[in-house]
């Protein structure tokens, strides 16, 4: 796998930075003190594909290393980074490197570091050799998961079933990180914490938005892969069940975000707004046949009702609720010992469809408030956020402004992609 770190890169960017227009050699021989107002001495991180990028500041200085995971073993390059601080702009000088200089920012346990041309979030950590063991462990883990797909596209790996359902046993290993990071998500926005109880804000720099939007891309990736080069004829149902599961994926991006990005090529894409992709996502749903509708697996009840929520999201009351059935029971399971952290959160699974929140869904049908018996389900939120938004409460429960029923569009995408225009308010 080909290197991703440069060592012309400036603090964390792979990407070229504006150099000051003073020249490094101007610029005061001894650092001044960072403003005291930012807490941002200690030691911090990022994950950023294979890499882990680690910040030990003190005053006035830091050590910045690159850990990069490379044929199957870890590697590190570590530069030595001088920096001044004046209100929130910082100036850095990384040895033998430009200078350049950002806005900078301390919220909680996340340190911001940004400017028109780049964005990085760092979170903070107790600068243990173990605690970076347990994120090295999650990458390591993630290549070894996506080794199948590097050889997926060959021309006979499909005409396997066992390779056909371990690809999809793939896509809902995803989606456990999509669902359990899109309920932290909203509950930021609902309750202004996550579910660690850590105050939190929503801005398009927040890890946070950035985390579920990569989330749902990488599902809808992995679907793709499925879809374009199974067998239709000879696995149906197992092609209807990826269709499925990329149209989940449409439809919780939609539902948060606003917009779907298709990439036609590396430099081509297609942007559909929420109601063109809620149109696909019925298409997509509509087209399909039977699913083998296994445990902790998507049915054809199950179906329906994400049919039925996207009837809700366009008014369509009565046409929901023929689609309604009470068979429809969705979990994803969470293994304790590769989730441990969603473990704690969710128990064993994250419930997405039930007999209780089909209840819920048929008495939205008929027009009733059901907000507060969806806050005494004993079960995981996910679709409170969703209902909120249907039944055009969520400003008044919640008390968020209007242009907050939207995410933000992560700006570290918008910088990837200049297609990309941010929601309005942000």
């Amino acid at each position: 796998m080909k290197r991703l770190f440069l060592s012309i890169i400036a603090l964390l960017a792979f990407v070229a930075c504006e150099p000051l227009s003073t020249p490094p050699e101007q610029q005061p021989e001894q650092p001044e003190q960072p403003n005291p107002k930012l807490d941002i001495e200690g030691y911090w991180y990022m994950v950023v594909e294979n890499h882990i990028y680690t910040l030990d500041i003190r005053t006035g200085q830091a050590i910045l290393v690159d850990y990069y995971y490379e044929d199957s073993t870890w590697q590190h390059d570590e530069k030595s980074v001088i920096y001044t601080i004046s209100e929130s702009e910082v100036v850095v000088q990384i040895a033998g490197q430009d200078t350049w200089r950002a806005n900078i920012a301390v919220t909680g346990d996340v340190l911001s570091i940004s400017n028109d041309d780049v964005a990085y979030i760092f979170i903070r950590y107790d600068g243990l050799e173990g605690s970076l063991q347990e994120v090295k462990s999650e990458i390591e883990d993630s290549y070894i998961d996506e080794t199948p797909n590097d050889s997926i596209i060959t021309d006979d790996y499909f005409n396997s079933e066992g390779n056909v359902s371990a690809a999809l046993c793939a896509v809902y290993i995803s989606m456990i990180d999509a669902v359990a990071e899109q309920l932290n998500l909203e509950n930021i926005r609902i309750e202004k914490r996550d579910l660690f109880e850590v105050p939190k804000s929503i801005t398009p720099n927040a890890q946070e938005v950035l985390t579920v939007w990569e989330m749902w891309y990488k599902v809808a990736s992995e679907t793709k892969v499925i879809i374009d080069n199974i067998d239709r004829e000879l696995f149906y149902s197992y092609y209807n069940e990826a269709v499925a599961l990329k149209a989940f994926a449409y439809y919780n991006l939609a539902m948060l975000y606003g917009v779907v990005v298709e990439y036609e090529s590396l430099d081509s894409c297609v942007i559909y707004n929420a109601n063109e992709t809620l149109d696909m996502v019925e298409d997509m749903l509509s087209s399909i046949g039977e699913v083998l509708g296994e445990e902790y697996r998507l049915s054809n009840d199950d179906i329906m009702a994400l049919r039925a929520e996207v009837a809700l999201y366009r008014g369509a009351r009565e046409f929901a609720a023929l689609l309604l059935t009470e068979d429809a029971d969705f979990e994803l399971a969470v293994d304790s010992a590769r989730y441990p952290q969603y473990y704690t959160l969710f128990g064993d699974a994250i419930t997405i469809y039930s007999e209780s929140k089909i209840a819920l869904l048929k008495r939205e049908c008929e027009g009733e408030d059901t907000t507060a018996e969806w806050l005494t389900l004993n079960e995981e939120r996910y679709g409170y956020w969703a209902m909120l938004k249907r039944a055009e409460i969520a400003t008044e429960v919640v008390g968020c402004e209007e242009f907050e029923l939207l995410m933000p569009i992560p700006q570290f995408e918008i910088m990837r992609n200049p297609q990309l225009t941010q929601n309005v308010g942000y």
